[in-house]
């Protein structure tokens, strides 16, 4: 056997061995997901660690340490679906993020209110289209700007 594929057996037995050992500190509770996200020196892997951590543990906490703003920010929106909090919404920075936060938030409780909320016309049309067919309201069909969905909304509650 060549002494680069030794070398390339023995990093990968290494990082099995780190990662059993990680994994049995988290059990333990003798290592935290925040120690290991601090101790990793790249800085898209510590925030992608924030992020999975936020995910595993369930806690919106970790969502304000990640630094990328893509990143915290999906973070925020999948913790304002699931517990489905629209103040959750407002710690989203992106524009088109926050849009899309308050889109999913007023189509699961049918809340036509938040609809003018949303800044980006696309996602503001969708928000009352998907309510009016719900809630079978062509009322709502009025606040449709894009002429081509406002159409297809009326023509499927008449």
């Amino acid at each position: 056997m060549s002494e680069n594929r030794i070398f390339i057996l023995w990093i990968v037995y290494m990082g099995f061995i780190v990662l059993v050992l990680l994994f049995i500190g988290l059990m333990s509770g003798f290592i935290e997901l925040s120690d290991i996200c601090e101790a990793t020196i790249l800085k898209d892997a510590k925030d992608y660690c924030y992020f999975l951590s936020s995910k595993i543990k369930n806690d919106i906490g970790y969502c304000r340490a990640i630094e990328n703003e893509f990143y915290r920010d999906e973070c925020y929106l999948s913790f304002a679906k699931l517990m489905n909090n629209l103040s959750i919404c407002n710690l989203i920075q992106m524009r088109l993020k926050k849009d899309e936060c308050y889109r999913d938030i007023a189509i699961t409780n049918g809340d036509y209110r938040i609809c003018k909320e949303i800044g980006y016309y696309l996602y503001r049309d969708f928000c009352y289209f998907r309510i009016a067919i719900r809630d079978n309201n062509s009322e709502l069909c009025h606040n449709i700007l894009d002429e081509n969905l406002k159409r297809r909304c009326h023509g499927e509650l008449s």
